[in-house]
Order: structure tokens, then sequence, then C-alpha cells
């Protein structure tokens, strides 16, 4: 659908910074160990089309450990970055929501 959609992810390692203008993330964890960083500004990403930045580094951010039942939302254009912990893997849902 054009204004929402669901994502079963898995992560390891991560190093690609996202933010989204357009969109809303709810994450509800599944499984696993990892980190959120969110916030701050994004250095260096690319602009990838429809508001969507990609890439650079995170400046200025907060990390959050994350574990299975934990519950964030990300609003459009927070800059964020998920990642497992070393020797461990992060599987969460992403409800995306269109603002």
């Amino acid at each position: 659908h054009e204004n929402y959609f669901i994502e079963y992810v898995t992560r390891a390692a991560n190093t690609q910074a996202e933010a989204h203008g357009h969109w809303y993330d709810y994450v509800h964890v599944l499984a696993g160990e990892g980190t959120v960083t969110y916030g701050g500004t994004q250095e260096g990403g690319r602009d990838t089309g429809d508001l969507e930045v990609r890439g650079g580094t995170l400046v200025g951010a907060k990390t959050q450990l994350l574990h299975a039942g934990d519950r964030i939302v990300l609003p459009p254009g927070v800059p964020h970055l998920f990642t497992g912990t070393p020797g461990h893997t992060l599987t969460y849902l992403i409800f995306k929501q269109r603002r």
C-alpha cells in the first residue's frame, strides 16, 4: 500500500544510517540483541529520492540497547541506524506509516 507497509528484518552488523522524510517507523523487537542509534545529524549521506537519505555518519546521536519485547517509534526525518551487538543478531518488525 502506498501509505503503509510492514517489514520483517534481521540485522547483524550494519553501517547504513538512514532517515525517511515521509515515514513514521514503529518498531517491535522480536528476538536477539542490538542497538538503535538515533537523532543528531546525518553527515555525508546521499539523497536517494522522496526525502530518503542513506549512508554517512550520525553525529551527536544517542544509542539505546534493544532486547526482545522493546518497542520504539522514530518520527519522520530522524536519522537512525539499527544493528546487532557483537555476536548477536537483532530481529524486529517495522511498521512504516506515511506522514
